[in-house]
């Protein structure tokens, strides 16, 4: 089924993700919903880890940034919503990016400004 998502977690220390967050939708886009509203959820209350998310057969590593204030950078999170819409077509590769490789794209939000890390 085209809408089964899941989220996980590395905690620091640990080898092994941890599952926070799974479902099955009615189609990819409500997956896609569920699946970075969860991240977002997650992310706020365990702050800065590594994060593992899987829309059918699409994965993702993210490293969720922070903002200009050091709070963990909600609107970048869910922007993860149009990297997984870019990613519609089945069997695509693991995709890994940090928040920020958002913001010096261009994607907008509070830290639009900021350039990002340097090269």
């Amino acid at each position: 089924m085209d809408g089964s998502w899941w989220v996980g977690v590395l905690p620091a220390g640990v080898e092994n993700v941890q599952t926070v967050a799974a479902g099955e939708e009615t189609s990819r886009g409500a997956a896609i919903d569920a699946a970075v509203d969860a991240l977002v959820v997650v992310a706020l209350d365990r702050g800065r880890q590594e994060y593992r998310l899987t829309v059918a057969d699409t994965q993702m590593i993210i490293f969720p940034g922070l903002t200009i204030h050091g709070r963990i950078d909600v609107e970048a999170l869910q922007d993860t919503r149009y990297q997984l819409e870019r990613c519609s077509s089945p069997n695509t590769p693991a995709a890994s990016f940090n928040s920020h490789d958002l913001r010096s794209a261009g994607a907008g939000g509070a830290d639009a400004g900021h350039p990002g890390p340097g090269p």
